[in-house]
């Protein structure tokens, strides 16, 4: 996969699924747990992308020149465009463009999934790797630094982790 992922695994599978064995004696039928805590990761995710968040607070704005690009192409497609065409054009201009959804397509390329002991969110897009990291210091197949910063939208809040710890609670009693 090209893309990039945020899974919950690892030190959290080994306690959730030690748990899971000690109160349940189920061994391993948890993969209902595990779906409903990809969707809850998956909602963490998108809510990451409204508010334009990291752990760490707000991305970085966009740069100027950047944003002079939209513009400039935002009003070229408006002059050769029907009307439905232009007022797109016009959404995708500088002017209330959310950060890293432009054209919608990482946003909607996040895929989720629960199973085997373990959740996860990723996307399959190139690009995704890099907006999570930031490419400082790492140069494209050209040889350039495109600089893009690292705005971190792969992660859960203390909030959405107390949902899935809650929602574990539940199933472990009452499922």
């Amino acid at each position: 996969m090209a893309g990039y992922a945020f899974e919950l695994g690892g030190d959290w599978q080994r306690k959730f699924t030690t748990l899971q064995n000690k109160l349940s004696g189920r061994n391993g039928a948890s993969d209902p747990f595990w779906q409903r805590a990809s969707v809850i990761m998956h909602r963490e995710v998108m809510q990451n992308f409204s508010n334009e968040s990291s752990p760490k607070g707000k991305w970085e704005p966009l740069k100027t020149g950047y944003l002079a690009k939209r513009e400039a192409y935002a009003a070229e497609q408006a002059s050769r465009r029907s009307s439905a065409v232009r007022k797109l054009a016009k959404r995708k201009g500088a002017e209330g463009v959310k950060i890293l959804q432009g054209s919608g397509y990482l946003r909607g390329s996040m895929l989720f999934e629960g199973r085997n002991n373990m959740a996860r969110v990723y996307s399959e897009t190139i690009y995704a790797r890099i907006h999570q990291l930031g490419s400082q210091g790492n140069p494209d197949k050209n040889g350039r630094d495109p600089n893009i910063p690292k705005r971190e939208y792969l992660w859960i809040s203390d909030d959405g982790m107390g949902r899935i710890t809650g929602d574990y609670g539940r199933w472990v009693v009452l499922d």
